[in-house]
């Protein structure tokens, strides 16, 4: 659990030297959780109570020697039939940026602590969950070589750790050199040199060292958004063919209107399961039933990454509508750490206010997995509706009626499972 508190004492020690105001704002809950399948089973389901009190909070801090922005949820889940021990879950994303000499010298904390699954060819219970955390600190040195033209040199020692699964555990050490050029006051172009060094902490798992070369372009207008990647990726290894490819990334977010906003992102890169989680830590407090569960498959191995994600979001004053396709595919290649994937899906919900402090919807999420070279794919589906009321200015409860189910042509791990979750909350 050590390595699971670093975070908390770098917040601590920088927001305790003189600075800004910190502000705090957290929601209470108490939640008491109904399945008729708390352990996602084929064949012998386990009908199952379960009381969850929990806390979700955001720290930030703007000021001139630290800048942060902490979110978190931790909630503690007491199985009242004993089908399971009773267990705490915690999931956080963080960063804090000390100044140590203005518009030159920063340290930066990051932390991204998530839930994931064991193995992720079972089902999300509670034996096949663990605790992850990635954890980066390190300098950054800013310098101008003209008016229109800066550089950033960057170090950064991370440290990634899991409850169960010990040969994600590493130690690596990156470095960063960039340029950067102000195209104008709305753009800029940058050139990226970064290097990584990852040693695991057990013996048998090879070193190896990354490098990245790549431009980078932003753009950021009035009702357009552009973020476009390219370079080259290579990984050295010590007793094995050597690994590249190119990266690219391109994301395009557009706002026809003060309602409605289009979004497109496409990934082609090298990645890893520690990685993945410090770039994407996932979405916090949100999810109809507490802490979101993530999909990455904790292990060592290296893997090609390529995904296309489609985005629309629609805001009114009583309608709101989300919904997210996408489509991915991972390549383990000679990386026999882990397994290949082909997959898409769609995330949705759409919420109507049926009065002024009433609102209510439907959420769905649907995708289908292949596992390449198992010959086995799974098509997983959950949806439901849920009901929320805002009592008063703090105190707040929700309802939620899930169903989900897994339709697989491996044997055995078909299941659904019917939920209802009711929360009442009190919010700072």
């Amino acid at each position: 659990m050590m390595r699971l508190n670093r975070l908390a004492a770098g917040v601590l020690a920088v927001l305790a030297a003189p600075a800004g105001a910190v502000q705090l704002d957290y929601t209470l809950e108490l939640g008491l959780l109904h399945s008729d399948n708390i352990n996602l089973s084929q064949d012998d389901s386990v009908s199952q109570n379960v009381a969850i009190p929990g806390i979700n909070f955001t720290l930030s801090q703007q000021g001139a020697t630290v800048q942060a922005l902490v979110r978190g949820v931790a909630e503690y889940r007491n199985y009242l039939g004993n089908a399971f021990d009773d267990e705490f879950r915690g999931q956080l994303d963080g960063i804090v940026n000390w100044t140590l000499l203005p518009e030159r010298l920063t340290w930066t904390f990051q932390d991204a602590l998530g839930l994931q699954p064991i193995n992720v060819l079972q089902a999300d219970t509670p034996t096949n969950l663990q605790q992850t955390n990635v954890f980066a600190t390190g300098p950054t040195f800013r310098f101008r070589l003209n008016p229109v033209l800066r550089g950033q040199a960057e170090l950064r020692y991370v440290d990634s750790y899991a409850e169960e699964t010990e040969e994600f555990n590493s130690r690596r050490l990156l470095g960063a050199l960039r340029v950067f050029h102000d195209l104008s006051s709305t753009s800029e172009l940058s050139a990226n040199l970064q290097t990584e060094r990852v040693d695991f902490d057990e013996d048998d798992l090879e070193r190896y060292t990354r490098y990245d070369l790549f431009a980078r372009y932003t753009s950021h207008l009035a009702v357009l958004d552009l973020d476009a990647v390219l370079g080259y990726s290579r990984f050295d290894y010590r007793d094995r063919d050597d690994r590249s490819g190119l990266l690219a990334r391109a994301t395009l977010g557009w706002r026809p209107s003060a309602r409605s906003t289009f979004n497109l992102s496409l990934t082609r890169q090298y990645s890893d399961a520690a990685t993945d989680m410090m770039a994407d830590p996932g979405a916090i407090g949100t999810g109809g039933t507490g802490i979101v569960i993530g999909d990455v498959s904790i292990d060592s191995g290296v893997y090609l990454e390529q995904r296309i994600d489609l985005g629309y979001a629609y805001t009114g004053e009583r309608l709101g509508l989300h919904v997210v396709p996408y489509w991915r595919k991972l390549d383990y290649e000679q990386d026999a750490r882990g397994v290949d994937q082909r997959g898409g899906g769609l995330n949705g919900e759409i919420s109507y206010r049926l009065r002024p402090q009433l609102r209510g919807g439907f959420v769905m999420s649907a995708e289908r997995r292949n596992f390449i070279g198992l010959d086995r794919r799974d098509d997983d589906t959950r949806y439901g509706v849920f009901l929320t009321q805002q009592w008063t200015r703090h105190w707040a409860w929700r309802l939620d009626l899930l169903r989900g189910e897994r339709d697989s042509t491996g044997d055995g791990v078909d299941f659904d499972d019917n939920q209802a979750y009711l929360r009442v909350s009190y919010t700072r």
